[in-house]
């Protein structure tokens, strides 16, 4: 189900055809090093996450993350949306596009995109990202959206560190 086009991409919801891709995203070395193992490691566990997971989102929140393809070939090159997750008072912006796309605007392209759908159709005035502190990419996006540094998030060791970002709606 497409929920956004523009001129380079098209957003739609995942479904659990979706599942090689993610075997593939959520491999991928950055998603590795920022994001972490999801012990995902074929289509099955694949599916599973799916499903417990953005999938699930869906149904208990009405908003998920959503995939993000190219439009001229259809090619699947990332995810971009929101989660509620429990350790946020906001929902959580988030995204990951598998490195072949990186430096070509798609990131920048689908996450104003998703903002603004979320903004529209959810009512969004505030939302938060979590990022690692070398994620120097996803900070320069982030901050090109409109989100600004807000803190750091607690964890047990110093090696997971979170920097929260926060994005709110100018009234």
């Amino acid at each position: 189900m497409t929920i956004i086009e523009t001129e380079r991409i098209v957003i739609d919801r995942i479904t659990l055809d979706d599942a090689a891709f993610f075997v593939e995203l959520v491999n991928s070395p950055d998603w590795l090093h920022y994001i972490g193992d999801r012990n995902v490691s074929n289509v099955d566990d694949a599916r599973r996450f799916l499903q417990d997971g953005f999938l699930k989102s869906y149904s208990d929140h009405k908003f998920g993350y959503y995939i993000v393809r190219t439009a001229l070939d259809n090619v699947r090159i990332g995810i971009c949306g929101f989660l509620q997750k429990p350790n946020l008072k906001n929902p959580d912006f988030g995204f990951a596009l598998l490195p072949g796309y990186y430096g070509q605007g798609f990131a920048t392209e689908s996450c104003q995109a998703v903002l603004d759908y979320g903004i529209n159709t959810f009512k969004f005035v505030m939302l938060d990202a979590v990022i690692t502190p070398d994620n120097w990419r996803s900070r320069r996006l982030l901050q090109k959206l409109g989100f600004q540094p807000s803190g750091i998030i607690d964890t047990q060791t110093s090696e997971n560190q979170r920097v929260l970002y926060r994005w709110q709606l100018a009234i």
